[in-house]
């Protein structure tokens, strides 16, 4: 089977959580994967991918370690890989786990979220899933958020210096 690209264009800016659900009304496919445009992490998806079909979950995002998680937060996840939890952004500081802004989510879940704009993932939709709906696959690919002008000038080194390494992507 080949895989299938689709690319949506939002008429006015949704957050997150609501360019989610608008996407997956024109996925026709059980499952989607979901990536932030601001953010960079060259990981191999391959076991997100099948940590979601695994264990049934509605989402399951991809967590990158970092050494200092005060300009992202953190996502606390157990020893089962269920997302437990979330830190807000300065509330933490050293070395955690922190959203990498890729998701493999189940497509007629996504269709379902509140329709309200903005909608986000980080404050209004994950936040309310840790009773085991959303899975946690922790990678040690390097991460880089690209949301702010000073780390977007980081990028283009970023991406040599992290070339994408199949065999070291995920642990």
């Amino acid at each position: 089977t080949g895989l299938a690209v689709c690319c949506v264009q939002e008429q006015t800016p949704l957050g997150t959580g609501g360019a989610m659900r608008f996407a997956a009304q024109a996925v026709t496919e059980e499952w989607c994967l979901v990536c932030n445009g601001d953010s960079l992490c060259p990981a191999d998806v391959t076991p997100l991918w099948s940590d979601a079909m695994q264990h049934h979950c509605e989402a399951a995002l991809l967590v990158a370690r970092v050494a200092d998680v005060r300009d992202c937060g953190s996502v606390v996840v157990d020893t089962d890989g269920r997302v437990r939890g979330f830190v807000e952004k300065g509330a933490a500081q050293g070395a955690g786990l922190v959203n990498a802004g890729v998701y493999c989510v189940r497509t007629a879940w996504a269709r379902t979220l509140p329709d309200r704009t903005p909608l986000s993932n980080e404050r209004d939709v994950f936040p309310h899933m840790t009773d085991g709906r959303l899975r946690g696959v922790i990678t040690t690919t390097p991460f880089l958020d690209i949301g702010v002008p000073e780390r977007l000038a980081q990028a283009e080194a970023f991406l040599h210096a992290h070339r994408f390494n199949p065999h070291t992507a995920t642990s």
